[in-house]
């Protein structure tokens, strides 16, 4: 014996205990978490890299940021959520990259440096956030995670990429930032995606 199930194709919000039909994706199958094809095919999902290996800013907590800087821009109505990151080191200097976290500045960031992010769904609209390989940061940004590690100027050790997919795991509210810079002048080239929703 068949059950019909009815269900809402796409995105809402709803208040807590608020009894709500199954979401759908517009293909019509069920959505059991956030997916990232979805979220791509409904424009909301970015990208930015570096277009050249950079030469990293010495320190992970400087506000003289030189690396790869994504910053939700006070009063945006954005919540930016890091879907993945990527560091590949191109040198041979001794040090560590990581990913770091701004906390809330009603102050936006001197664009030293800005890169053009894109529209995972290409064509797509802009994102409210803004990219950037310099940036001038109102305050020093905290160590998240660590990313990737040189640990000898051998230059014959094979250099692979680390990328990390975060879950959703981090949320950058409005005002907020997030990057990958490192420890020494390390050189490298750095990527990331998020996603953009309403906050």
């Amino acid at each position: 014996m068949s059950i019909d199930v009815n269900g809402r194709v796409g995105p809402a919000k709803y208040a807590d205990g608020t009894l709500t039909p199954p979401r759908l994706a517009n293909d019509g199958s069920l959505v059991l978490a956030p997916s990232y094809q979805e979220a791509v095919f409904r424009g909301n999902v970015f990208f930015a890299a570096n277009q050249a290996a950079v030469t990293f800013s010495v320190g992970l907590t400087t506000t003289t940021a030189v690396g790869l800087i994504i910053a939700n821009p006070p009063g945006s109505g954005k919540l930016v959520i890091p879907l993945q990151v990527e560091f590949v080191n191109t040198g041979v200097i001794v040090g560590t990259a990581g990913l770091v976290v701004r906390g809330y500045s009603a102050t936006a960031i001197a664009h030293t440096t800005a890169l053009t992010p894109l529209n995972a769904r290409l064509g797509g609209a802009t994102p409210i956030a803004t990219a950037d390989q310099g940036a001038g940061l109102t305050s020093a940004p905290s160590v998240w995670k660590a990313l990737y590690s040189v640990l000898s100027t051998n230059t014959g050790v094979i250099s692979s990429a680390a990328l990390y997919d975060l879950g959703g795991s981090l949320i950058i509210p409005q005002g907020c930032a997030y990057g990958i810079l490192a420890t020494t002048a390390m050189t490298g080239f750095c990527s990331t995606t998020w996603m953009e929703v309403d906050a």
